[in-house]
């Protein structure tokens, strides 16, 4: 009854309901939160039309290794363990602010590991197309995203190909590495943000 009420609110109020439900997660990665400041409206279009809420329980598989990926993930609430590749062994912890798979927002991708709840999560994805579609249609800083595309690809394949490349995963970088990123496809942009919560920015790498 609760979602159906939900689903005849005015489509303003919705906006704003979504905007406030998923900003925090999203604006854990530097080149979202650098939407949220510079490119407010299409931000909250991304929170609207892009993200949305999952809900799993203990024990259950996100993805797999092989599987073809539609959505970047970002963990809000529990934990979740991450193994590469066919392994069984040495799983990488996944707290909250983490997110994974950032690589089908700019490629054609496949799921490099498998992710399991370790606890009941609360999650909230980001759809890639619908992501583009933000971009493609509703951002004067097109140019900025595909240079961002290119830096992301050449630091995640310098070889230049994604085939066989031992060690890529679906886990994120080091914050610092993707800050640098985002600096050099938005130049001088990036003054007077501030991070609200300077530890939240330390937790962003993967624990094991």
């Amino acid at each position: 009854k609760d979602i159906s009420a939900l689903t005849r609110l005015p489509e303003s109020i919705l906006h704003d309901l979504h905007y406030e439900t998923f900003k925090t997660a999203l604006a854990t990665h530097p080149l979202l939160r650098r939407m949220q400041f510079k490119e407010f409206r299409n931000f909250g279009s991304l929170c609207h039309l892009a993200a949305s809420q999952e809900t799993l329980g203990h024990g259950q598989v996100l993805f797999r290794c092989g599987d073809l990926a539609t959505k970047m993930y970002f963990i809000s609430e529990g934990e979740c363990e991450y193994y590469l590749g066919a392994s069984e062994a040495d799983p990488v912890c996944l707290y909250s602010p983490s997110y994974v798979s950032e690589g089908v927002l700019w490629m054609i991708w496949e799921h490099r590991g498998r992710l399991t709840t370790s606890s009941s999560c609360e999650l909230v994805s980001l759809d890639a197309q619908k992501f583009l579609d933000t971009v493609c249609y509703g951002s004067p800083k097109l140019f900025g995203y595909r240079l961002y595309a290119n830096l992301f690809w050449d630091t995640f394949f310098p070889d230049g190909s994604s085939e066989g490349i031992e060690g890529v995963s679906d886990l994120s970088w080091d914050v610092k590495v993707m800050e640098g990123m985002v600096a050099t496809a938005f130049p001088n942009e990036l003054k007077g943000i501030e991070r609200s919560q300077n530890s939240l920015w330390s937790y962003l790498s993967p624990r094991s």
